[in-house]
């Protein structure tokens, strides 16, 4: 796997996790973060292939909004993983 290929599971996964399982309060009770961003909740829990295209996207406009804070945050993980393999 190349580095290109790495930096872009790495986004992948941090875009999956704040997304998909994040919650945070909004309005006084807890939300899931697609919820928040404005995505369609419904969309979101339904299952099939429409499911999947609908995830995928808000996925890249999720990424494209937060583009610059999960570069930083792929650098981080990636400068932690060469210091440490140098110890």
């Amino acid at each position: 796997m190349d580095i290109m290929e790495l930096r872009e599971r790495i986004i992948g996964e941090i875009v999956e996790e704040e997304l998909l399982y994040v919650k945070v309060e909004h309005n006084g009770s807890l939300k899931p973060m697609y919820e928040v961003e404005g995505f369609d909740k419904e969309k979101f829990e339904a299952e099939g292939s429409e499911w999947i295209v609908y995830v995928l996207d808000c996925m890249s406009m999720y990424y494209q909004k937060y583009k610059e804070r999960i570069e930083d945050r792929v650098d981080e993980i990636l400068r932690e993983a060469l210091e440490s393999r140098g110890k």
